[in-house]
């Protein structure tokens, strides 16, 4: 009779090892943001003051921007 070179626990907990190695990164990675906050309020003032001629607007006064206005 030969022996098994894991038992019964060791192999589980090598398989659920592999498997945290496996979806540790995905999900990280998964979940970082595309661009920080600093990009992204500078990208939408950037929009905001020469919006694109497709949506008919007329260029906004970000600097003098009340709160709640449209």
């Amino acid at each position: 009779m030969s022996k098994a070179f894991f038992n019964k626990h060791q192999r589980q907990l090598l398989f659920l090892t592999g498997v945290a190695i496996i979806i540790g990164p995905f999900l990280y990675f998964y979940q970082t943001p595309i661009i920080n906050e600093n990009e992204a309020i500078s990208s939408t003032t950037g929009i905001l003051q020469n919006p694109p001629l497709e949506w008919n607007f007329e260029n906004i006064d970000v600097e003098n921007l009340q709160e709640g206005e449209n």
